[in-house]
């Protein structure tokens, strides 16, 4: 028998469910799981009869079968993802170590160097007085300008600057010679693009990048200095000459040309930082200082047996974290007058590192320490709570230091010694002291005082945890027993029966753990916290931060009632409370702080290219201009082309451990602001722009590739990603190449018509058109190429909004009959098509191919549908539009928004020609917000997870109203020379109907008409959409008698934004004889792949497979008698064809206000790609 009982089943388990297969029998199903993971039952039948060699098995048997294989294959790539996830985790990780590593040696370097370079400034005498003016400017000349050594153009010379070029780059990729601001809205994790920072008041721009992809460095070396095939406003990029080094380097001499990115300017070329109140985001803060005379505040007179000591500015930032708890940062910085001490003590009262264990640190592990306790309902040795042990281990520490300082407000008085001084005897007598107080064995105290021997002593080469441990480990090599019955017994029986010659002593000690403070002051997770000192500042000061699990009322609580944790505080007197307008509070206050030791009275207070090899393996290309100044050799400008400045950058590429590299990329330029319009200097002095257009497009780069290479995926139309990149770049390079207009390339400017809004550029070189066949064998005979562009000024609208109504309403700016014409002039003569031949369209529909990884960018078809024509049988009735749509994101800081598209055949060729046209819209008003010092880094939005890398949190709608940008329009025709006026003429008609077209949109998408909401693409926060969702939500809570949206926030956008962001695909489509969805969330849109725009082109039936459709038609009527059904899993396929599989589906009746039924919603749960 093919199948047998398992004899390994295991222990305790029916083993009537578990059977044996054969080699050839698992060989047979794994064929057939491939060919269909999920079978029906009927096909499960014909599987048995098809194939004899499992016909012994049941189907019940088959059917476990292939649910155990489904379920193997999801955990198998659940676990590959999370193994990529925690490779990426350990890298990322490693990276940011080492990178703190880094960053706080160079700080401590820099913070000494600034020390002792103050220390010599103070201590040098100018050796003139000259103040004349030009002594002046001469000498901030040469203070300001660093002077180069000459050299010349050999290859010792180019060395030289290369090397020195390295370390400026190197400075500036791991270190602090520029100033760095983190990219807003970057969202570190393993998903993001990688740690992207911008210059802040840096000569030129300036952009840093950090991540992690999937590559070799020699790769990612080759695809990074390959700029023109990833960078789109690359033009080219010519080694002028190669020379080696004597390290196994290379030296290349660049001359690189990036395009304009607008007509209004030209090309480039190159030749290489206690008030409690409440902040705006939730955040409490209580920060305190000193009050002096000078300030003209009140006075607190001396105290007596205390030194006045100064609190500067300090306190505490309490912050809520996501899912409870507080993030909280702790500031402590005081002066403790160290001279007021002896000058063998200063040392402590001069020292960070003692405020910070004694104070900073003491609130954090008081804070943990009691979120520890609170959290678990733990009793520890001898039932007793922590709390109570706690506040026992207070009482010892706090008696201690009283009987230490001996203060008399507390009853104690200094008796007459024996002659010698070294030790001090005082005495207590007051009535607090013992007097009244009963034990539990019911003895009381009749003891009426208490005496205090204390010494001090100075100790030498002996460490004191050492000396400490040996004290604690054998007590009978310093105690007397005899005296310790004694202290025992005098608290509670008359001293005068317990003489200490009665006491034989004691045999030896036994020590019983009672508790613990949690941390154990070890790096890693369960480290104290983040904690730094100071050095060279005024005073000491000490700053800490960490996590701790508690609201942040409650830390505010403990953290005021600083004598319950801070050992060394002997109180704190609230004198005077003043509320605030905002909500806070002021507060004066008196704090005492007990001296440490006798020797010292206590203490109160009122209040920042050259490839070469590192030694670590790591890869080096670095970068940066040459110029006359430096003795190297030049470069001659070149005509349309201001010669533009980059300062060091480059890429420092690091092998990563399991494969993969980490890459730290520096770019760094000056790019001439003052040679383009004022209007246009923002782009040209904005480092987010040169961030998102260079630096994190190198990384996007990257990691597309990496994606690419790891999987054997193919996509839309057959074709694999890398093919599909290719058309994307042959586009985006096609428009700049129009756009730009370059006279070598062959474009001359046509006279115009005595309006200079459009500009005409015509093209006649032979490489453009001629000789091109296509794929249906129709030869291009069009002779030439004209090119219309313009450039306009938008106010008040958001690029990405204007963008994507472009996108999805084409209908409203387009004129169908050029786009056929577009379409038919590169195939056919262009006399025998003019436009008015061309009925016209009946509509589009957007066909999805590719997207990059993070979606800001993605490649699409569109077909143009119902073209009728008039005796001519040249043109097809469809016409096909490859286009490439990116910055459709208006949370994106710096990006441009692009929709750039051209007509391509039908064949879908890789070499097919192209003449692409389109839209560029620059936003020219920067959202980066200057850094400022009173302003707080929200680090609990960075904890936040998404796979957009390039995200603002929050509406900036407020800054709306000041909203600039500039939209350029170029597009292109193909003609014959005897056609080409009126050609032009036909471009420049249409440009002029379009920008007017595009004024006309661009007042009804202005935010003063329509309200557009943040983080929600599509669809729009327009009222039918939110009353939609609430029609959803309500219908399933109706009928099914659960919450759709598991939040207690059904306010209507809030609403709207969960349900367009809920993990199961959710759709709703109309209540017709052929049922169309009206409407997905993300994950619906996801899963069809497809758009919103062309969700209404698919059909319910399409989605389905035979049986899924006869389930769901056996299904329907029980849907609109009882309102709802649930679906078994199954198998559907999205738009593409792609199968997908989903765990089961519910489907519900949406009722309208009137209970009307407006539209049936569907919810796949747990779907994923087959």
């Amino acid at each position: 028998m093919a199948v047998t009982s398992c004899k390994e089943v295991k222990s305790g388990m029916d083993p009537g469910k578990y059977v044996r297969y054969t080699p050839e029998q698992v060989e047979a199903l794994e064929r057939l799981y491939h060919e269909c993971p999920k079978p029906s039952s009927v096909r499960r039948q014909q599987v048995i009869r098809e194939c004899p060699i499992l016909s012994n098995i049941e189907p019940k048997q088959i059917k476990v079968w292939f649910q155990n294989r489904r379920c193997r294959e999801k955990q198998r790539k659940e676990a590959s993802r999370l193994h990529g996830v925690n490779r990426k985790l350990t890298a990322m990780n490693k990276l940011l170590m080492e990178e703190n590593h880094r960053l706080q040696k160079q700080v401590s370097q820099l913070v000494y160097e600034n020390g002792y370079f103050r220390q010599q400034t103070q201590n040098t005498t100018l050796a003139t007085t000259d103040t004349s003016c030009e002594s002046v400017v001469t000498n901030g000349q040469h203070h300001l300008t660093p002077q180069h050594p000459p050299r010349d153009a050999s290859p010792a010379g180019l060395l030289s600057i290369a090397e020195e070029t390295l370390t400026e780059f190197l400075s500036k990729a791991t270190g602090t010679a520029v100033e760095w601001v983190q990219m807003p809205g970057m969202k570190p994790g393993p998903d993001s693009i990688g740690i992207v920072a911008i210059s802040h008041g840096c000569t030129g721009v300036a952009a840093r990048a950090c991540g992690l992809v999937g590559l070799e460095p020699t790769r990612v070396t080759e695809i990074l200095k390959d700029r023109p095939s990833w960078l789109r406003d690359c033009r080219s990029v010519d080694v002028v000459n190669v020379l080696p080094t004597g390290n196994g380097g290379t030296l290349e001499l660049l001359y690189m040309q990036l395009y304009a990115p607008t007509t209004l300017a030209p090309a480039r070329d190159f030749w290489l930082l206690r008030y409690t109140s409440l902040l705006e985001d939730g955040s409490l803060v209580v920060c305190e200082r000193s009050l002096s005379s000078t300030q003209g505040g009140p006075s607190m007179p001396p105290a007596q047996n205390f030194v006045r000591a100064e609190m500067l500015p300090s306190g505490y930032l309490i912050r809520p974290c996501e899912g409870g708890g507080s993030i909280i940062h702790i500031v402590d910085h005081m002066d403790l007058e160290p001279s007021s001490v002896p000058e063998v003590l200063r040392p402590l009262y001069e020292s960070s590192a003692v405020l910070a264990q004694k104070t900073t640190m003491a609130a954090l592990r008081q804070l943990r320490q009691i979120a520890q306790e609170v959290s678990p309902s733990t009793v520890t040795a001898w039932g007793r709570r922590p709390a109570a042990l706690r506040a026992l281990g207070h009482r010892l520490s706090r008696g201690f230091n009283e009987a230490l300082n001996g203060f008399t407000d507390e009853g104690w008085t200094i008796m007459g010694n024996d002659g010698i001084d070294d030790v001090t005897i005082l005495t207590n007598s007051s009535p607090s002291k013992m007097t009244d107080v009963t034990f539990a064995d019911g003895f009381s105290s009749i003891s009426s005082a208490v005496l205090c021997a204390k010494a001090s002593m100075l100790l030498q080469n002996v460490p004191p945890a050492v000396l400490l441990r040996f004290l604690r480990e054998h007590r009978s090599e310093w105690a007397d027993s005899s005296i310790d019955a004694y202290s025992a017994g005098a608290a509670k029986a008359n001293p005068s029966g317990l003489p200490a010659s009665q006491i034989v002593g004691f045999g030896g000690q036994v020590i019983l753990p009672l508790a613990h403070t949690i941390e154990h002051e070890e790096p890693g997770p369960d480290s104290i916290g983040i904690v730094a000192i100071s050095h060279g500042c005024t005073g000491v000061a000490a700053r800490a931060c960490g996590l701790v699990g508690l609201e942040p009322t409650r830390v505010t609580e403990i953290l005021k009632d600083r004598p319950s944790w801070l050992r060394d505080c002997r109180s704190v007197d609230v004198v005077n409370v003043l509320p605030t307008g905002n909500g806070g509070t002021l507060e004066l206050l008196y704090m005492q702080l007990y001296a440490p030791t006798t020797l010292a009275p206590a203490r109160d207070f009122w209040l920042l290219r050259y490839t070469s090899l590192l030694e670590d393996g790591s890869l080096v290309v670095c970068e940066r201009s040459l110029s006359s100044t430096q003795g190297g050799p030049s470069m001659p400008p070149a005509q349309n082309f201001v010669r533009a400045e980059m300062l060091p950058s480059g890429y420092l590429i690091r092998p990563c451990e399991g494969g993969g590299s980490i890459i730290h990329i520096v770019d760094h330029m000056d790019l001439e602001p003052s040679s383009v319009p004022e209007v246009l200097r923002p782009l040209y002095e904005s480092s987010a722009v040169l961030a998102q257009k260079t630096t994190m497009a190198a990384l996007r780069q990257l990691r597309q590739i990496a994606q690419e290479v790891s999987p054997s995926t193919v996509t839309a139309w057959g074709r694999r990603p890398a093919a599909l990149r290719a058309l994307g770049h042959r586009l985006s390079r096609g428009f700049n190449e129009a756009l730009n207009g370059f006279t070598d390339e062959g474009w001359t400017i046509m006279g115009n018509d005595g309006i200079d809004d459009v500009t005409i550029l015509t093209n006649s070189s032979p490489s453009k058109m001629t000789d091109v066949t296509f794929a249906d064998g129709f030869s291009s005979i069009s002779s030439a190429v004209l090119c219309a562009k313009a450039s306009m000024l938008l106010q008040n609208v958001p690029p990405a909004v204007l963008l994507r109504f472009l996108r999805e309403h084409r209908s409203e700016w387009a004129d169908s009959s050029i786009d056929a014409y577009s379409a038919g002039a590169a195939k056919a003569n262009p006399s025998g098509l003019p436009a008015s031949q061309i009925v016209g369209f009946g509509g589009q529909v957007i066909l999805p191919l590719a997207h990059t990884i993070e979606h800001e960018e993605f490649l699409e078809m569109i077909k143009l549908e119902n073209i009728s024509h008039m005796d001519n049988n040249m043109m097809p009735h469809e016409l096909f539009l490859l286009q490439l749509c990116s910055g459709v994101d208006e949370n994106a800081v710096g990006s441009y928004a692009e929709l750039i598209f051209a007509p391509i055949d039908a064949s879908f060729g890789d070499d097919s020609p192209l003449l692409p046209s389109g839209f560029r819209i620059i936003p020219l008003d920067s959202r980066v917000d200057p850094p400022s010092p009173n302003r707080t880094l929200d680090l609990a939005s960075a904890l936040e997870v998404g796979p957009a890398g390039n995200r603002i949190p929050g509406n900036f709608s407020g800054n709306s109203g000041s909203m600039r940008s500039v939209m350029t329009i170029a597009f292109q025709f193909a003609y014959e020379n005897h056609l080409q006026e009126n050609v032009a003429a036909m471009a420049r008609q249409y440009v002029r109907s379009i920008i007017s077209s595009v004024q006309r949109v661009a007042m009804a998408l202005s935010p003063s008409r329509l309200s557009f909401h943040d983080g929600l693409r599509s669809p729009p926060g327009t009222p039918e959409a939110l009353t939609l969702a609430r029609w959803i939500c309500c219908s399933y809570r109706c009928y099914l008698g659960s919450e759709l949206l598991k939040s207690g926030s059904h306010g209507g956008e809030s609403l709207l934004k969960m349900l367009w962001h809920h993990s199961d695909a959710i759709m709703c489509c109309s209540l017709k004889a052929l049922p169309v969805f009206t409407f997905a969330n993300q994950a619906g849109l996801d899963m069809l792949e497809t758009t919103f725009v062309a969700l209404q082109d698919i059909t319910l039936d399409k989605i389905f497979d035979d049986h899924g459709r006869k389930a769901l038609y056996t299904e329907f009527p029980l849907i609109m008698q009882q309102g709802f059904t649930c679906l078994q899993g199954g198998v559907c396929v999205s738009s593409m064809g792609r199968p997908i599989s989903y765990e089961r589906a519910v489907a519900w009746k949406v009722l309208n206000e009137e209970d009307n039924t407006h539209c049936m919603a569907f919810m796949f749960v747990n779907w994923s790609f087959v």
